[in-house]
């Protein structure tokens, strides 16, 4: 699978991206279900360039952003937006530690019948 960091900038992914990236955020809400995104950045471009999804993405997606010392290995901290604290205002970068289950390939393989071990 080629990695793309522009979906909005393929002339073959442009519309598909688009119309992934509205549904993406309305639909799985209506069906009581959630998706899962992994993606270096967060934007509009990166998502499929749907201008109109920004407040939604904002409001309806977690986004961790983490960050690495070497530009290869995330590191453990990460600061989280996208959650409510008790109060029912928005958490702002708000620092975490990172599990070590919570990398692409253990959700990856997890949806390929290899169980996550969440006591890692």
């Amino acid at each position: 699978m080629p990695l793309l960091h522009n979906y909005s900038d393929s002339d073959i992914l442009k519309e598909p991206a688009k119309n992934f990236s509205r549904a993406s955020l309305s639909d799985p809400i209506k069906a009581e279900e959630r998706l899962v995104c992994i993606a270096h950045f967060f934007t509009n471009t990166a998502t499929g360039g749907d201008s109109g999804s920004s407040k939604g993405r904002a409001r309806g997606t977690i986004q961790i952003d983490r960050k690495t010392a070497d530009g290869r290995t995330p590191l453990k901290v990460a600061t989280m937006n996208g959650l409510n604290n008790a109060d029912g205002e928005a958490e702002v970068d708000k620092k975490v530690t990172i599990p070590q289950w919570l990398t692409p390939e253990k959700i990856y393989n997890h949806f390929s019948k290899k169980t996550i071990n969440f006591e890692e």
